[in-house]
């Protein structure tokens, strides 16, 4: 019976969250020995770029990359909606796709990894016997504001933005005017 590790990333759409989670899941193939599966959600946009990115990725070897459809989710939608909101919806239609995926591996996963916008794919690992991880890849100091929010959200009243001293957020040099 096969012991290592088999670890499924799911990335965003975007070569914002696609190019780091692919890093990411070289670095786990390489360095860890774990068998890494990438779900790569496309921003339908069908951007070259992103296209070359997952087949580059996956002529490497490292890591088996596996490129989800994208979903028409503009009926779900404002017209002006922004990127975040757009992303945010793309993850929530893309679950049952995710799922599907998952299922279907003949090597089943030990590990499932998200991004930020993945968080509500996480119910996934709840069957079987999956480990759950969300991958933030950024700065230490947007992760340090990320993890301090809800004691800003308990201790600041109105808007961030109407602050008139610095905000201080621990560990981190104080953020303002």
């Amino acid at each position: 019976m096969d012991q290592q590790p088999h670890a499924v990333l799911v990335a965003s759409p975007g070569l914002g969250h696609l190019i780091p989670v692919l890093k990411l899941g070289n670095r786990l193939s390489s360095v860890l020995n774990v068998h890494v599966t990438v779900l790569a959600i496309t921003s339908g946009s069908s951007s070259l770029a992103e296209t070359e990115t997952i087949h580059a990725a996956a002529a490497r070897g490292n890591c088996e990359v596996i490129e989800l459809p994208s979903v028409d989710i503009d009926h779900l939608l404002e017209p002006d909606a922004t990127v975040v909101t757009r992303i945010a919806a793309k993850m929530r239609v893309m679950k049952s796709a995710v799922w599907d995926a998952v299922k279907s591996m003949k090597r089943k996963p030990t590990v499932l990894i998200v991004d930020l916008f993945g968080t509500g794919l996480l119910s996934i690992g709840d069957v079987g016997v999956m480990k759950k991880y969300v991958y933030i890849p950024s700065h230490a100091w947007f992760l340090a504001l990320m993890v301090y929010l809800p004691v800003l959200d308990k201790v600041v009243h109105g808007e961030y933005v109407e602050i008139k001293e610095p905000m201080k957020i621990p560990s981190c040099k104080p953020v303002g005017k």
